[in-house]
């Protein structure tokens, strides 16, 4: 956070109109899958009557029944939405939280929630050759997992580096698809860091904080 002293001037070079329109909708609870302990994966129906265009990277804001608002990424890319219509969201437990604590202990099979979206401004530039840098914390991971589907799905093979981190290797909960994804994707580089390492896991990756790792590549 900076505090202005005097008047200044600032330019946002990277905010940009919404390109779709936003959509309410009821989505459905269709699989919940616990991924770690403290990460769920949901897989979300949408209505097959409806359509819902969205760029990989977004995210929507589920609607609770008193009006409050959170929001997920998804981590499906568009064109893998499947039939029925399905987009997976990746939710950590916040002990206390109102929705995740009605996630984890009683959130069931044909659930009916409501959504808006798509929401966000970070998303794959498809028109671009650019190479990538993508970077997520925890669950931060589920927007870049939609990305490298897309970058897959569009036959991107251009220079893009992942750098993923957690506190314990349980953190990464998707390690072995992001393995899959390097394997599969000639151009991407996975780089898996984590700042509390349990000494008798046998972790031989990076350590410290992911930002950090970044910054000395």
């Amino acid at each position: 956070m900076a505090q202005p002293l005097t008047d200044c001037l600032l330019e946002a070079r990277s905010v940009e109109p919404a390109a779709q329109a936003l959509r309410k909708m009821p989505i459905r609870v269709a699989d919940l899958r616990r991924a770690a302990p403290d990460v769920m994966v949901l897989r979300m129906q949408l209505p097959s009557n409806q359509e819902f265009p969205y760029r990989a990277g977004q995210y929507v804001d589920l609607i609770l029944r008193d009006g409050a608002r959170r929001s997920y990424s998804m981590a499906t890319a568009p064109q893998r939405l499947g039939s029925p219509p399905m987009i997976e969201l990746h939710l950590r437990h916040m002990p206390g939280g109102q929705f995740t604590d009605h996630v984890f202990a009683s959130l069931k099979e044909r659930d009916v929630l409501r959504m808006e979206g798509p929401l966000g401004s970070f998303h794959l530039r498809e028109d671009s050759r650019r190479p990538i840098v993508l970077l997520a914390s925890g669950t931060g991971f589920a927007p870049i997992r939609a990305i490298l589907q897309r970058m897959q799905d569009l036959g991107d093979d251009r220079p893009a580096m992942l750098y993923w981190g957690g506190r314990r290797s349980a953190d990464l909960y998707l390690h072995d698809w992001a393995v899959q994804a390097e394997l599969a994707m000639p151009g991407l580089r996975y780089v898996p860091v984590l700042s509390e390492p349990v000494p008798d896991d046998g972790w031989t990756g990076r350590t410290g904080f992911v930002h950090r790792a970044v910054m000395e590549d």
